[in-house]
């Protein structure tokens, strides 16, 4: 059963899928999954569930069919020749409690538990400082997409697959045999050896790496003289970035949007007396008239500590006046 378990884990875990699909997964997704490609010609698996699309690479794909094939066979009793669902118990059963499995191949291994919520809440708030707003996009359209949502395509479930696998994966493993972007391998490395990575997502340059810091911040520091970081500004443009620096200039951008990002959601935060309810949340940020790098509602939920201090309203004066 440890394999069995240990594939549970791959999809909780690494993939950030809820239980529920772990434990819903039938033989005949499986049996229906599809091949396609990455925007750099990796291929990839993806298998359509009743709750939103699995996508494995090449590696994970086969440690799943060796279990299809070879060990799920051996689990199965006369009685459940006919059991639909991917994985099984010792006594050929659906499993029921995909959450309990993954405990138990904790306890088996004697590592501290960690749940697929909070796997997902560690990746999320590293992805709000460090990955620019296009890959973080890709990685919270894989992570929380379903089979009902419109305008989601295999292309950019596979691209955001590979992101949130690498950062959630060994970055001296499966990032080197399926390669992403330089940056998110130095990312992936960065978080293997218990780094921030922050200043990975510069472009690499051959200059040292202290001159190389050096010049990144200076020339973040000249864009800020000509363009401060205000909530209602504009996010610069890439052509107003390189009138500054033109190897530094995706760095600046990127750093200054999350910056902003950043600003954006304390003001929110800051906002509120109390942990405001969803609609509140909602109906503050579209009074801003935010056109573009608006705050979620799942970031500000995740960063909101409530204030001690009075706010600017009362939720009780939000209700009123919002």
């Amino acid at each position: 059963m440890q394999v069995c378990y240990y594939l549970q884990a791959v999809l909780m875990l690494k993939h950030l899928t809820k239980p529920s699909v772990t434990k819903n997964l039938m033989v005949k997704d499986w049996l229906e999954k599809k091949v396609s490609n990455s925007s750099d010609g990796q291929k990839a698996t993806y298998i359509s569930t009743s709750q939103n699309i699995i996508v494995l690479h090449d590696e994970d794909e086969h440690l799943f069919e060796i279990y299809f094939k070879f060990i799920r066979p051996t689990l199965l009793k006369k009685n459940s020749k006919m059991v639909n669902h991917f994985f099984v118990t010792l006594k050929g059963q659906p499993i029921t409690n995909s959450g309990k499995d993954l405990e138990r191949l904790h306890e088996k291994f004697q590592q501290p538990l960690v749940t697929a919520k909070e796997a997902k809440a560690v990746l999320t708030r590293w992805a709000l400082e460090h990955l620019s707003e296009e890959d973080r996009e890709l990685a919270n359209t894989y992570i929380n997409h379903s089979n009902q949502q419109e305008g989601i395509t295999i292309l950019n479930l596979i691209n955001g697959m590979l992101i949130v696998t690498t950062l959630l994966g060994d970055g001296r493993g499966e990032s080197s045999r399926y390669p992403v972007s330089k940056k998110r391998k130095r990312t992936a490395e960065r978080i293997h050896q218990g780094e921030d990575g922050e200043d990975d997502e510069m472009e690499e340059e051959r200059i040292p790496a202290g001159e190389q810091l050096d010049q990144k911040d200076e020339c973040f520091k000249k864009l800020l003289e000509k363009y401060p970081i205000q909530l209602n500004e504009h996010v610069p443009s890439l052509t107003m970035c390189k009138s500054i620096s033109q190897t530094t200039a995706q760095h600046c951008q990127d750093k200054w949007r999350r910056a902003q990002y950043k600003s954006r959601i304390e003001d929110v935060i800051e906002h509120f007396r109390h942990p405001p309810t969803k609609d509140q949340l909602a109906a503050y940020i579209d009074r801003q008239n935010w056109t573009s790098n608006i705050p979620r509602l799942q970031n500000v939920e995740l960063f909101f500590r409530p204030h001690k201090i009075r706010g600017k309203e009362d939720n009780n004066n939000y209700k009123q006046h919002g």
